[in-house]
């Protein structure tokens, strides 16, 4: 039987130079977004790794070694992305500007879903017009800005469903829907069940929501 010794060293070569060789490929890209989509084939491993990520609980043995795990998985994928060239956009200034509109409205979303609220809010929000709004949702997402909106809501709403125990009424109302029944009606327009239904199949196991088309990996986001 062979014995081997490991010095604590062993576990740093890795990490030598990781800024160089492994942070700098992604933040120093020429990449302006990244959106992955659940209907592209080459996303899905990006994506199952998100939604891997989001599966595990703090219950787990050695719940931060799988999570560092999937965190370096699911980084040394993007970079094989960003590599390849694949879905790069030239970026123009024209092109910059629209996309710091885009982080703009986003972080708005993503602050008020839970409110009212409305296109206008969101151009005045960017200070742009209406149709500026439109236009760089669709550059960026191919999607108008209430589509994101929506799916951002519904999202979230998996996510409560998935993780806690209001009732659907409340989990509604929390994110921004009108009214319970337009809310199941969206919701199993989304997945293929109503909420209810999609609760009991999750168990409270899944914090992430199979309901979102693309998962955006930008640094500007």
């Amino acid at each position: 039987m062979a014995g081997f010794v490991l010095p604590i060293t062993f576990f740093n070569k890795p990490f030598e130079g990781a800024a160089h060789r492994i942070i700098f490929p992604v933040t120093e890209s020429e990449i302006a977004d990244l959106v992955l989509k659940s209907t592209e084939q080459a996303d899905q491993p990006l994506l199952s790794g998100v939604q891997e990520i989001c599966s595990i609980t703090e219950q787990e043995t050695g719940y931060e070694l799988h999570f560092v795990e999937l965190v370096c998985k699911i980084w040394r994928l993007l970079i094989i992305r960003i590599l390849r060239g694949q879905k790069v956009k030239p970026v123009s200034a024209r092109n910059r500007l629209q996309e710091q509109r885009v982080k703009q409205i986003l972080s708005f979303i993503h602050t008020h879903y839970s409110e009212h609220i409305s296109i206008d809010d969101m151009a005045r929000f960017a200070t742009i017009s209406r149709t500026e709004c439109f236009r760089c949702f669709q550059a960026f997402l191919e999607k108008l800005p209430v589509e994101y909106l929506t799916e951002y809501r519904l999202s979230m709403a998996a996510m409560l469903l998935a993780n806690t125990d209001p009732s659907l009424a409340d989990i509604s109302l929390s994110c921004g829907f009108s009214s319970p029944s337009y809310f199941g009606k969206l919701f199993r327009e989304q997945s293929g069940v109503i909420p209810k239904q999609y609760r009991e199949q999750t168990s409270k196991i899944s914090q992430c929501s199979h309901l979102s088309s693309y998962i955006n990996f930008s640094s500007f986001i």
